[in-house]
C-alpha cells in the first residue's frame, strides 16, 4: 500500500521561501539603489548577507521533493513529474538534524531524472530527538529490498 513519507508542510515551505526570497531580494535591491556613496556603507553589506543567506535557503527548499512509498517502490514528485524507483535503488538515508524541519536525503546508487541525492522534508514529530523513524524505516526498507534483489539473482 502506498504511504506519503514526506511533510505536508513541502508545498508550503517551497511557496514562503520564494515569496520571501522575491520579496526581500525586491527591498534590498530599492534599498542599495536609494543608497548614496557618501551614506554609510555597513547597510550595503547587511542587505548583500541577508540576500545570501535567502538565497541559499531558498536553493534549498526549492529543491524538495514528496516521496511515497510502498512494498517495492519509492515515488518521488517534484510537483509537476513524478518518477519510480524500485527500493533497492537507496544506497543510504542520511539526516540533517542541524536545519529546521530535520531534513532527510536519500542517497541513490545511481543517478535518476532528479538527481543522486533527493532531499524532502519528513513528517513533523514533537520530540525530535535522535533519528527520525522514516530514515530508520527507509534504510529497512532498502535493506530487504537489496537482500531480495541477491537472492532473485543466485
Amino acid at each position: 500500500m502506498r504511504r506519503t513519507l514526506s511533510s505536508l508542510l513541502t508545498i508550503p515551505s517551497k511557496i514562503f521561501s520564494l515569496v520571501l526570497w522575491v520579496l526581500f531580494l525586491g527591498i534590498a535591491l530599492t534599498r542599495l539603489l536609494g543608497i548614496s556613496q557618501s551614506s554609510d556603507q555597513s547597510e550595503k553589506w547587511v542587505l548583500l548577507g541577508f540576500s545570501l543567506i535567502l538565497t541559499a535557503s531558498n536553493w534549498l527548499y526549492m529543491r524538495l521533493k514528496t516521496i511515497d512509498v510502498d512494498d517495492h517502490n519509492l515515488y518521488i514528485s517534484n510537483f509537476t513529474k513524478e518518477i519510480s524507483l524500485p527500493l533497492s535503488e537507496i544506497l543510504n538515508v542520511t539526516q540533517n538534524r542541524w536545519l529546521r524541519g530535520e531534513l532527510v536525503t536519500i542517497h541513490l546508487k545511481s543517478a535518476s531524472e532528479f538527481g543522486k541525492k533527493i532531499l524532502f522534508l519528513p513528517r513533523f514529530r514533537f520530540f525530535p530527538f535522535g533519528q527520525h523513524p522514516v530514515v530508520r524505516e527507509l534504510k529497512a526498507l532498502a535493506k530487504k529490498a537489496s537482500t531480495v534483489e541477491q537472492t532473485s539473482l543466485a
